[in-house]
Parts: C-alpha cells; structure tokens; sequence
C-alpha cells in the first residue's frame, strides 16, 4: 500500500457490497455498506491521498456516530489507529442510545463495542433549534428521567464482519 486510497481498496472489500460515492469536488468520499447501512465518510485535502484531514461513520438506522476523528497522515503507526478506529465498522459492531424528547432527538450516546459500560461518545442533536440552548439543563434532567422509565431507543449496529 503507497496511500489510503490502497487503504481503502484492500479494506472494503468484496466492493460490490458497497457503494462508493465521490462528492463533486473530489474531496470526499462516502462509502455505504450496503447489508447493513454502515457508512463510513472521508476527507482528504488533496488528490495524492497521502493525508485523510477527517474519518467517520454512521448508521441511517440511528442518530449516534463516530464523530470526526483525524488528521492521518499515510504511517504505519497511523494506519494501526486508523483500524482501530473502524474496528466497530468491521468487527465489534457498536450500541446507540437515542434520546428523544417532544418528539425530537435530543442526544446519542454511542459505545464502540457491543456493551454499554463506560463512557460512550454523546452527541447533542440541533433538532430543537435554538431552543436546545436555552432549554439545554432542562433537557439533560429531562433526558435522565427519560433514560430511567426505559424510552431511550438503543440499537445494536451490527459489524460488517457478522454478514
């Protein structure tokens, strides 16, 4: 392997179980697995692929993510981290919980792994607007009772690897 493109042809794979999508600007790419809707989003700075600026990924079936993670630059110590990083993507799988409040999803709290101890990535949804901000400490109480009386949406997204 001499980029991450190398990277990114000898890890998704077989590709026709995925499809690749290019932003126009060629500085991006998407690529969707398809069995299990995991998406996985790259930013690259230029055509040489010898530095990925951002890594993330995401599942349409809830509203958790990876959050942004990255510079890599093209080393082998970088290319570990980066496994690391999509190890959920292709061999553990990972747990969303989706708080949802008035009917708006509020917060995620994503568990790289199969288990929900520890703490986990939170994500804070702007469905709410402006709102959010003001309403933020009532939210988060809110949002704890909420966890308490079991009307959290929890969903396992399951590692390519189990297909």
């Amino acid at each position: 392997m001499t980029n991450w493109k190398d990277y990114i042809d000898n890890k998704f794979i077989p590709t026709g179980d995925f499809v690749f999508t290019k932003d126009k600007d060629s500085t991006s790419l998407t690529i969707k697995h398809n069995p299990t809707g995991t998406s996985v989003f790259f930013l690259w700075p230029s055509d040489n692929w010898e530095k990925v600026e951002d890594v993330q990924f995401f599942n349409d079936k809830t509203k958790g993510w990876s959050g942004e993670n990255g510079p890599f630059d093209f080393l082998d110590k970088e290319k570990e981290r980066m496994d690391k990083l999509l190890e959920p993507v292709f061999k553990t799988g990972w747990i969303s919980r989706d708080i949802f409040l008035f009917g708006h999803h509020f917060k995620s709290i994503v568990h790289f792994d199969n288990k929900t101890k520890g703490h986990g990535f939170h994500y804070y949804s702007s469905d709410m607007g402006c709102a959010s901000i003001l309403l933020f400490p009532i939210l988060t109480i809110l949002a704890g009772l909420k966890r308490i009386i079991g009307l959290t949406e929890k969903k396992f997204i399951e590692p390519i690897s189990m297909r």
